[in-house]
């Protein structure tokens, strides 16, 4: 028990100095932890989810969503079929190389 309080306040202690150097890098620097962290990019996110833009109330799918939403899938299928044959020729190499 006493070993696992000390790892708690350890890491405890830990997640407090980095938040303290995260702090002073933003102070010093913003730009720099705006672009590495996206910080802009995840608030309009944020807003624009929350203000409903290309939601509707009711929360049901439009015609053009559903079928952009096939489209979508349709391609990842593609992608995964290629995908699918190339580590089957990956696989018949391997086999290849280990029988001779």
């Amino acid at each position: 028990n006493t070993e696992l309080i000390y790892n708690a306040v350890i890491i405890l202690f830990i997640m407090e100095i980095d938040e303290r150097v995260f702090e002073t890098i933003d102070s010093v620097n913003r730009r720099w932890i705006d672009k590495v962290t996206r910080r802009k990019e995840m608030e309009e996110e944020i807003t624009m989810s929350s203000s409903g833009i290309g939601e509707k109330s009711d929360g049901v799918l439009t015609a053009e969503e559903i079928g952009a939403l096939l489209e979508h899938t349709r391609q990842l299928e593609k992608r995964m079929q290629l995908l699918e044959a190339k580590n089957a020729t990956l696989d018949l190499g391997k086999s290849e190389d280990i029988d001779t």
